[in-house]
């Protein structure tokens, strides 16, 4: 009868276990996080070329996405590319290089800033924290940094 009950407990673990688990993979990729933390999701059409993240122990995080958008792809298949500037920024690069330094990213991985590109930055009403966004218009690429702080 011990055996029996060991054995109903595993199968009840594992019934549980395993949706459990397949949404909490979903909970924390960065598609979840982008759209909890900013209210959109890059479209799944476009190709991500690097990720990196870190989160320090107050619950502060940077991320690092680039996106390639495919052939048929264009800006504005993104809503999130409305509304930029083409106005290139000096403060707008080092504050972002900043971050890419603290990621200890590559440089060949950089945005390159002698191209044209657009770019916006989000902010948070409440915080400092900040998604840097560029799309340089000659690679088709899109560049997010995310620079969240705690609150």
């Amino acid at each position: 009868m011990q055996k029996s009950n060991r054995g109903i407990i595993l199968v009840f673990l594992i019934i549980l276990g395993v949706p459990l688990g397949f949404f909490l993979y979903g909970y924390f990729t960065s598609d979840t996080r982008m759209y909890q933390d900013w209210g959109f999701i890059v479209p799944s059409n476009f190709k991500k070329q690097y990720s990196v993240s870190e989160t320090g122990g107050t619950g502060d995080r940077e991320t690092y996405e680039i996106y390639a958008l495919n052939g048929t792809d264009t800006q504005g298949d993104a809503p999130f590319l409305e509304k930029m500037s083409s106005q290139k920024s000096t403060e707008m690069q080092e504050q972002m290089i900043a971050i890419l330094k603290i990621l200890d990213v590559d440089t060949q991985k950089y945005p390159n800033f002698s191209h044209d590109y657009q770019w916006k930055v989000l902010n948070k009403s409440y915080s400092q924290t900040k998604l840097y966004i560029v799309f340089d218009t000659k690679l088709s690429l899109i560049y997010l940094v995310q620079d969240i702080w705690a609150s």
